[in-house]
């Protein structure tokens, strides 16, 4: 079956999301003293919660002194605009890094993780290997009650991450439950290939097939995509981040596009102070 077409809009609004990732006003490389590794949180990241990002970025600083801050997009939004521009960021972003001299990066988002495993000049390494390998200090955490645990698709044959994930679910002693389908044979959110886009009534029916897995209406996932189309289809969801980081408190009212780049641009204003 073939993909539908985007329609002009959804193609205006991703270019124009790509342009302004990789302008100078969003995208850029934070360096507070000369290193070879990079922090990348992902756009979606940095929109979802500016402090949750910044968070991360400070606890890595304390592992890694000269880590960078790369707020750059992985490019991965603009397959959809087709080959030709998806290479042409691509170029864009690996130039960017190979000029701030930046040869590994720690990935935070399944989706540029799955995109910079399929080639990059740069070592990648999860955030959650890391976090799974040392843990900041841990308070009292905030769920009373178990999460669904969500495998999000880009992930769903990359048996190490939901590995990690789990670890550090166990070791912060986080009441956590699994699917009946979880892994390799997990349901998509129904955000996977700009399908809310395509055909938003498929992309619904395959975000409640997701939901539908369980009664439980209690979501966690590891992929800020994941959860926000969770959390627009009324459940209490959450990022694995909110579970390392308890006492940022993060709202469940819809995201609005104004108030995301407003965290991208709050992240980078808070980050030199």
């Amino acid at each position: 079956m073939m993909k539908k077409q985007l329609p002009l809009t959804a193609k205006l609004n991703i270019a124009l999301q790509q342009r302004l990732s990789f302008s100078p006003l969003f995208g850029r490389i934070y360096q507070p003293q000369p290193g070879s590794i990079g922090f990348f949180p992902g756009c979606s990241l940095c929109e979802y919660h500016q402090e949750l990002a910044l968070r991360v970025y400070r606890y890595l600083q304390e592992l890694f002194p000269d880590i960078a801050l790369v707020t750059l997009c992985c490019a991965e939004p603009s397959r959809a605009l087709g080959e030709k521009t998806y290479r042409h960021y691509r170029r864009r972003l690996q130039q960017q890094l190979s000029a701030a001299g930046i040869k590994r990066l720690i990935v935070c988002c399944p989706n540029c993780q799955k995109n910079f495993a399929a080639g990059t000049d740069c070592q990648m390494t999860t955030l959650w290997e890391v976090l799974d390998q040392q843990l900041p200090p841990q308070k009292t955490n905030i769920a009373a009650e178990p999460f669904m645990l969500h495998d999000p698709c880009p992930c769903r044959c990359d048996r190490p991450t939901q590995d990690h994930v789990r670890s550090i679910l166990e070791q912060l002693h986080f009441p956590y439950q699994e699917y009946s389908r979880s892994r390799e044979q997990t349901i998509c959110c129904g955000n996977k290939d700009m399908l809310m886009l395509r055909d938003p009534q498929a992309s619904r029916r395959l975000r409640d097939q997701s939901i539908n897995r369980s009664d439980n209406r209690h979501i966690l996932s590891y992929c800020c995509s994941c959860v926000t189309a969770f959390r627009a289809a009324g459940c209490q969801s959450m990022h694995l981040l909110e579970a390392v980081f308890p006492d940022i408190a993060v709202s469940q009212a819809p995201r609005s596009l104004w108030r995301a780049w407003a965290n991208r641009l709050s992240l980078l204003r808070r980050v030199k102070q």
